[in-house]
């Protein structure tokens, strides 16, 4: 009985060795199969991908640009900015970046952007307007209300616009706050003289404190108060209308209460 354990101990032991090389080789086989049917199945999954992608960008590409909104600026500008091509999806469109890009436009004041399933990309412009044209010593600037500039301009253009004149030499000044509010008091003077007169102002904003606008034969002066001095003048205005159209006037509104009438040199 010992021999024969003795005998077959070795049988066993080169059985095992047997099994585990078979289970090994096997285990490869596995591993070999698994990473094939993985590389396929990515393959076949990418080539789908375009596929889709590409049935995806043909049937929302953009075919129709909707633009409402524009006085001044043309429609080709606004496309220019959009960069636009054939192949351009509205799933390419960022509405965001595009906004952010159009309201760099200087006439531009808000835009919104919307796109519209299956082809069409909608865009809606509000402009700013052109409220008065600025000389400075620098150039002749068309300003908004908000004395934000749209362009440069030449002397004879816009003849329908107030003046404004004695802008400090620092104009156009955007990160200094009390400039810019010095211009903003003159184009609400002129707006102010423009709609009872029926004129076309010259507006000084050479001081911070005083502005002194000038009509045909009126001139007034005005502090930083402007509405509440404006509101005292046309409570009055109906009791002096006559006198002050038969003669050169200059109209004082910066002292409080009070409406001063003089002879205007």
């Amino acid at each position: 009985m010992r021999h024969m354990v003795r005998k077959n101990q070795p049988l066993k032991k080169n059985r095992t060795r047997r099994q585990g090389r078979k289970l090994s080789v096997f285990q490869r086989l596995v591993r070999w199969t698994v990473l094939t049917g993985v590389v396929v199945v990515c393959v076949v999954a990418f080539w789908g991908f375009e596929r889709v992608e590409s049935v995806l960008t043909s049937l929302t590409s953009v075919e129709q640009v909707s633009i409402v909104g524009l006085k001044t600026l043309q429609r080709d500008e606004i496309l220019s900015e959009l960069s636009l091509t054939p192949s351009t999806s509205l799933f390419d469109i960022q509405p965001d970046v595009i906004i952010a890009d159009l309201e760099t436009h200087p006439w531009i004041g808000m835009a919104s952007v919307q796109r519209v399933f299956p082809h069409t990309l909608a865009i809606r412009i509000v402009e700013r307007e052109a409220a008065a044209i600025l000389q400075s010593s620098k150039a002749q600037y068309l300003l908004d209300d908000q004395a934000h500039i749209l362009t440069v301009v030449d002397g004879n253009q816009n003849p329908d616009l107030p003046r404004l004149r004695g802008a400090p030499s620092i104009f156009p000044a955007p990160k200094n706050e009390a400039i810019q509010q010095q211009v903003r008091d003159g184009i609400r003077v002129a707006y102010l003289l423009s709609e009872t007169f029926h004129e076309v102002p010259t507006v000084n904003v050479e001081k911070a404190a005083m502005i002194v606008a000038d009509l045909h034969d009126l001139r007034f002066q005005f502090s930083d108060s402007i509405d509440s001095q404006w509101k005292r003048f046309q409570a009055l205005y109906p009791s002096i209308q006559d006198e002050i159209a038969n003669e050169a006037t200059e109209i004082d509104l910066r002292y409080a209460g009070k409406v001063i009438l003089r002879k205007r040199e």
